[in-house]
């Protein structure tokens, strides 16, 4: 029974004289059918779905029942949210927002749903979370001048599929328009990405740059040093050479060593050096396959870009030990796959390479170069010290200090180094080793003792704990 039956036979009042005679005029519609047509009406009640909030919004803006509208669906990343609708909104330049709602429970209209985003360190932009927006253009264009755009950022318990969707709405005829507004969107979201050439993590949150490294900051042996600056400056500056000669334009390095050794260190710098979209990537950034996927669909976006993956080993372990499989194909996929990974340089590091599955590490279309961080030379420890003491005071000649405590620790790592230099500026303050100033004045005296504290508490000092 269509929907219009159903309430004439309930709400009307002039029933079928023909059917059920004169004396039936004053008989209440539902005791004046039969019991066939009762059952039909009970049936047709129990089947009827009352519009929701938002087809009653479309039927009033339009005049239209639902079935006379069209709709085409963009949905993306969730990392696109924002630039999703910068692009509807600008390529709808002109036209006005009249209202705007979130449809709520029992068909209320609610206040849009808003959250702020990251567009860099520190500064947040205001995006729609959910919502449906009515914009309406001055003149008609191309017989049009009406559009609903539901936006909504689609998002789970686990965060396994987080994703962002944008439906375009109008008149069924003006079909042809929608998929050219579409592709409009998609064409200025390629080409309008405010995340191209950003450091940033794989939710689009940016990384704090305001302190910048050097690669005077990184204290590696030279020839190290060297490779890993080549490996960038030929993959950044002499790409065009490389596409010339058939050679792809993918590489990756795995950088290992113990930890402290400068190999999160080698992110910052690269971070501060190149002149490319850097997205730093954590264990926690990767805990399902789909993960993965996301990260290299967003790198692949934002080319030429520097994928930097921090602790490899915890989720790209041997096979046989790994409990996170669909992780690790899901990687080998991404790593060499049916997809063309052009204008993108993968970096792993690890601490334990052995764990690293072994085609990640030995396969060279993957990984191209495996690079050692070793523990401190005499030579590093000399640098690095150079670096850390130069803005301080001191009590005798520096490089008679600088000396004499880089050969009393052999075998130290970079970051072992700077927290024993940490310890030796604290024991200056609170032994009142200080200037005018209040600066700590370092000697080889304050050094030595730093030493033996050292020696004294090392089970109670973060990162000084025999192995």
């Amino acid at each position: 029974m269509e929907k219009e039956e159903f309430f004439r036979k309930i709400f009307n009042k002039d029933n079928d004289k023909d059917t059920h005679g004169a004396e039936n005029e004053m008989v209440p519609p539902l005791l004046a059918l039969s019991a066939s047509e009762y059952l039909e009406v009970l049936k047709a009640y129990k089947e009827y779905v009352p519009p929701s909030v938002k087809e009653m919004f479309m039927i009033s803006t339009f005049g239209r029942s639902a079935e006379d509208l069209a709709s085409v669906i963009l949905r993306f990343p969730a990392y696109n949210h924002l630039i999703l609708q910068r692009a509807v909104f600008n390529v709808l330049e002109g036209w006005r927002m009249v209202r705007g709602f979130k449809p709520g429970p029992g068909n209320t209209r609610l206040p849009m749903d808003h959250m702020p985003l990251d567009v860099n360190y520190g500064v947040k932009e205001d995006s729609i979370r959910e919502g449906m927006v009515l914009l309406e253009s001055p003149e008609k264009e191309g017989g049009i001048n009406k559009v609903i755009v539901s936006f909504r950022y689609i998002d789970s318990i686990d965060e396994e599929n987080l994703s962002t969707e944008a439906v375009l709405t109008a008149e069924k005829e003006q079909k042809p328009w929608l998929d050219g507004l579409a592709k409009s969107v998609k064409e200025w979201m390629e080409e309008n990405n405010y995340l191209r050439g950003k450091k940033i993590k794989p939710n689009a949150t940016f990384l704090d740059t305001r302190r910048q490294y050097t690669w005077d900051d990184l204290v590696l042996p030279p020839h190290t040093k060297k490779d890993l600056q080549d490996t960038l400056r030929y993959y950044f500056e002499l790409k065009e050479r490389l596409r010339a000669n058939g050679l792809p334009l993918k590489r990756g390095i795995i950088c290992h060593g113990q930890p402290g050794t400068g190999k999160t260190l080698l992110g910052r710098v690269i971070a501060s050096e190149v002149n490319a979209t850097f997205i730093w990537v954590t264990p926690a950034d990767v805990r399902y396959p789909s993960h993965v996927r996301e990260i290299f669909r967003m790198a692949r976006e934002l080319a030429p870009t520097i994928l930097f993956f921090e602790d490899i080993d915890m989720y790209a372990t041997h096979r046989l030990a790994n409990i996170t499989n669909g992780v690790l194909g899901e990687f080998l996929a991404e790593l060499d796959g049916f997809v063309e990974n052009e204008d993108m340089l993968v970096i792993a590091t690890t601490n334990d390479i052995k764990a690293v599955e072994p085609a990640i590490k030995d396969r060279p279309s993957r990984f191209d170069n495996v690079v050692r961080f070793p523990s401190m030379r005499m030579d590093e420890r000399v640098a690095m010290l150079k670096i850390l003491i130069k803005d301080f005071p001191t009590k005798g000649k520096k490089k008679d200090i600088i000396g004499e405590a880089a050969l009393s620790l052999p075998d130290i790592t970079g970051a072992k180094l700077k927290e024993f230099f940490i310890s030796a500026v604290k024991l200056a303050i609170v032994t009142s080793e200080v200037d005018e100033k209040g600066r700590a004045i370092l000697s080889s005296a304050i050094f030595r003792e730093t030493q033996k504290k050292i020696e004294l508490n090392r089970e109670r000092l973060m990162g000084f704990k025999e192995r």
